[in-house]
């Protein structure tokens, strides 16, 4: 879920509440979060990143 830091408290509350997999990132981190995740997952270094 990608919000408004102010919203950032309720929507892991609502994550928790109905057992839904998944993260909350503030609009302003998304872009290197985001990053980081995908890196994560598949394995990827930030060069592989900045070509995609």
């Amino acid at each position: 879920m990608i919000c408004p830091p102010k919203l950032s408290p309720m929507w892991r509350d609502y994550l928790a509440r109905y057992q839904v997999a998944g993260a909350v990132v503030s609009l302003g981190k998304a872009p290197e979060e985001i990053d980081e995740r995908v890196a994560r997952l598949y394995g990827l270094s930030a060069a592989d990143l900045k070509a995609l």
